[in-house]
């Protein structure tokens, strides 16, 4: 899913994704205003790196991620 346009209902289908981490990452998509990379999710207090870098990421991506393309 992308991050900027994935709805709660699609978070919470990922697994071990709670109601509360979906509520967090909806919030800060909209105080950001969108994300640039999928690695600030972790400005959310209780998503640690791990489960971003081996879990989410296998189901969230942002396109045109910043983070990503400066790597390539």
């Amino acid at each position: 899913y992308d991050l900027n346009t994935v709805t709660r209902e699609e978070l919470l289908r990922i697994p071990g994704m709670t109601e509360e981490h979906a509520d967090a990452i909806l919030d800060v998509r909209e105080k950001l205003h969108g994300y640039l990379s999928i690695y600030e999710l972790d400005l959310i207090d209780g998503l640690g790196g791990d489960y971003i870098l081996h879990e989410l990421t296998k189901y969230l991506y942002v396109e045109n991620d910043t983070v990503l393309s400066k790597k390539n």
